[in-house]
């Protein structure tokens, strides 16, 4: 088998992991969309999230031509094993993430994300950091080419919150606005 990353063979091909979220749920629908007025469909590439256990254990089984990123700000645990490259920029900050944990601990994962707002704190983390929004507008170009990114880090989603449901969504609006500008931008003369 020819798929290996940093020596380690990815097994077959498996459904990703679904993934929980306050409103609603996660919908895995391909980024590309058909253009107005006759033009050429352009097929974009998909954004996809999963957890390290699921990719260490053949759960979940990226293509070889697949972007798999991983967004921690430490990695650990071997999840280097299972990624092409680790964006720490986009992962929770540090002091958050110790405050949530300690608090995860007293009143477990989810009721902690509410009470101290992570998703709120994480958003306005990623749109202050320059190098975080550069970090999705690259995101956002890989799509645009057609390639697939996965976003990993430790969290299964299957019944908690994390970070990626929020950064997937964030560049999901992001290649929106994307699409709608080339959409614009193609009309003129």
């Amino acid at each position: 088998m020819k798929n290996i990353r940093y020596g380690q063979a990815r097994g077959p091909t498996h459904q990703e992991s679904t993934h929980w979220r306050r409103a609603s749920a996660v919908t895995d629908s391909p980024t590309g969309s058909d253009t107005d007025h006759g033009q050429e469909n352009t097929q974009r590439g998909r954004i996809r999230d999963t957890y390290h256990a699921a990719l260490q254990h053949d759960h979940v089984n990226p293509k070889d031509e697949d972007l798999v990123l991983g967004v921690v700000a430490k990695p650990m645990y071997g999840i280097q094993n299972h990624i092409d490259e680790n964006r720490p920029a986009l992962a929770p900050a540090p002091d958050a993430l110790a405050e949530f944990k300690q608090r995860a601990d007293e009143i477990g994962h989810n009721e902690a994300i509410e009470e101290l707002d992570f998703e709120t704190r994480y958003r306005q983390r990623i749109k202050s950091s320059d190098t975080a929004e550069t970090e999705i507008e690259r995101i956002v170009s890989i799509l645009e080419d057609g390639r697939n990114v996965w976003l990993v880090c430790y969290e299964n989603t299957d019944r908690k919150w994390c970070h990626r449901c929020a950064l997937k969504d964030m560049i999901e609006s992001r290649l929106q606005t994307s699409t709608k500008d080339a959409r614009t931008d193609g009309g003129r003369q």
